[in-house]
């Protein structure tokens, strides 16, 4: 059996509640309000890509994995900001699902960074090769995989922290595997934006992916680092530096998107998010259009 919160809070660096925000309920209060507060900001950015994406733009490969690293966002938002209500209300009716959900969101949205990571190096490496190897239908068995994997890997770590190992497998994959895969793609993004021409559209876009792989490793670096500390004091900051960037990196993609679509001419900034998606599409269809123009010589030889 699942022990209960108290106990959770006590031994389970999962959730990792310190202590020191249930002493005081002044304490409780201040750090819920600021969490909630910067989840009511992620919530309309995610849901907006969502409902845009969803039903209003026509999908690419990778827009298509957008779609699925909103949803993921904001499953993420939604399951802290649940947490950060219990915090001054449930204390005591803690459900082991909202536990393991923030887990299973933020999973996915650490491999769907890395996977998109690894695919935009490839695309501007190997542009005929990726597009000769991508057909439209694979973003979204990859994107099932990653759910898949993301859902084994929440289990397996759920019941190794109860069992009192700890988050040992989240951080063995995130530090392990995905840290050094983002870490390589964002400094061949940078060089590549440094030192490489490309066309304004394109660079737009690799300069979105090339922050939001920045301001993921920078927000979700004390979250890692409160699992190796055991200092009750910095052990508090640390974690609550981890929810605070957990929920900043959850929500700072629509913003980044708000700002590639500002140089359009529209006035609303849902116009402005819409355009800077559709950036992603004409990218797309623009790397289409090359590779077909190689291909037609190629043909004719």
């Amino acid at each position: 059996p699942f022990p209960s919160l108290p106990a959770l809070r006590k031994e389970s660096p999962l959730v990792n509640l310190p202590a020191f925000l249930f002493t005081s309920q002044l304490k409780s209060i201040i750090f819920s309000t600021l969490t909630l507060a910067l989840c009511l900001f992620g919530f309309m950015g995610n849901g907006t890509i969502i409902w845009l994406l969803g039903f209003h733009i026509k999908r690419n490969p990778f827009s298509t994995c957008i779609l699925h690293l909103a949803v993921a966002d904001l499953g993420v938002l939604i399951n802290l900001a649940l947490i950060a209500t219990s915090l001054i209300q449930l204390p005591e009716k803690e459900h082991i699902t909202l536990a393991m959900t923030p887990t299973l969101m933020y999973n996915m949205g650490q491999l769907l960074l890395t996977t998109i990571s690894i695919d935009r190096c490839v695309a501007v490496h190997f542009p005929i090769w990726h597009r000769c190897h991508h057909p439209p239908s694979l973003s979204i068995f990859i994107c099932v995989l990653l759910w898949l994997l993301s859902f084994v890997i929440s289990v397996i770590n759920v019941r190794l922290v109860f069992q009192g190992h700890g988050p040992l497998l989240r951080v063995l994959v995130h530090v392990l595997i995905c840290y050094p895969l983002m870490a390589a793609s964002t400094l061949t993004l940078l060089v590549k934006i440094r030192y490489k021409q490309h066309n304004r559209q394109r660079t737009k876009t690799l300069t979105v992916i090339l922050l939001t792989l920045l301001f993921f490793l920078l927000f979700s670096l004390p979250g890692n680092l409160s699992t190796l500390i055991t200092l009750g004091l910095m052990l508090c900051i640390l974690w609550c530096m981890g929810v605070i960037g957990v929920v900043l990196s959850s929500s700072i993609n629509p913003m980044l998107y708000f700002l590639v679509g500002k140089e359009k001419n529209s006035q609303s900034g849902l116009y402005r998010v819409k355009a800077a998606l559709q950036v992603f599409q004409d990218v797309e269809d623009q790397r289409q259009e090359e590779q077909t123009q190689v291909q037609t010589p190629l043909g004719s030889l």
